[in-house]
């Protein structure tokens, strides 16, 4: 989901079109490539730029307000789908949610508002953007590590490949392995590591600035459905050590947890799914706008 801001280019660049002009003109064949995109990363972060304070303020209620009604409707998607599936290993996870509702309640609460959080933090300290958006970019420009894949089927301009590269990239790393398995080794590990990247989301994605700005509108609903994924894996993560504390769930520890780790199999399915729709929905509206 990081991919709008380092693949696109903004088509609001009046104020920097100058400081590009000149910029372009001082360079040489003694700059190395990460030189240039770093100094291309801080003409577009320059403090002429940056969205004013009642702007960005905007730009969060709306935020807000996207979030919270799109958590609502999720969670009576879910409650309805739990009632009308017949198959088990799409039920049950759902099944897990009806009986923990004001847990999922609070999880939605505590991963967007720590989003919401970093991004006024980032307003305030817009130098900690800078310095992980270098960091971010230099991964995708440079081809390096799951970033530089996903970065390069953005830059095809190939739709369906770029979708399942970020498929593929949210739900093994994502998910799986950033939130399922650390909450299975060490029951309940991956509702940090979901925080962490929540914050991260935050940072990165703050429309701090003109560059940033032009690009969340449309991508706030990546926001929404992507951090939806995210909640519901941690959500099963946290039922490892829900389950292994509570005896009326099973007869042994071992046993609850073999039961722990079939729902958090199962609730993967339905993170998957949810994954999917972001994928799609983000590869078509970031290559189109690339396009435009």
């Amino acid at each position: 989901m990081l991919f709008s801001h380092f693949v696109l280019q903004s088509p609001q660049r009046r104020v920097m079109e100058a400081k590009a002009a000149q910029s372009k003109a001082a360079s040489d064949d003694s700059v190395s490539p990460p030189e240039r995109r770093t100094q291309a990363l801080d003409e577009r972060l320059d403090p002429e730029t940056r969205v004013p304070g009642g702007s960005l303020q905007l730009y969060v209620g709306g935020l807000v307000l996207l979030l919270v009604g799109g958590s609502a409707l999720f969670i009576r998607l879910y409650r309805y789908l739990s009632l009308h599936i017949t198959a088990d290993s799409l039920r049950s996870p759902l099944q897990a949610v009806q009986r923990h509702a004001k847990l999922f309640v609070l999880l939605h609460v505590a991963y967007f508002g720590i989003m919401i959080l970093s991004i006024e933090t980032t307003a305030v300290v817009p130098r900690l953007q800078h310095t992980l958006l270098t960091r971010v970019r230099h991964e995708i420009h440079g081809g390096r590590g799951p970033l530089g894949v996903a970065g390069s089927a953005y830059e095809s301009g190939n739709i369906p490949l770029a979708a399942g590269a970020t498929l593929v990239l949210n739900f093994v790393i994502g998910s799986v392995l950033s939130i399922t398995v650390p909450s299975l080794v060490v029951p309940g590990a991956g509702t940090l590591l979901a925080a962490i990247r929540a914050a991260m989301w935050g940072v990165l994605l703050a429309p701090t600035y003109a560059a940033i700005s032009s690009a969340m509108l449309p991508h706030s609903f990546t926001l929404l459905i992507e951090g939806e994924a995210y909640i519901l894996a941690t959500f099963f993560g946290l039922m490892v050590p829900i389950y292994l504390c509570r005896p009326e769930e099973g007869p042994t520890v071992g046993a609850r947890y073999v039961d722990a780790l079939l729902l958090n199999l199962k609730g993967s399915l339905w993170v998957l799914v949810v994954l999917a729709v972001s994928a799609v929905y983000e590869a078509t509206e970031v290559i189109i706008m690339k396009g435009s």
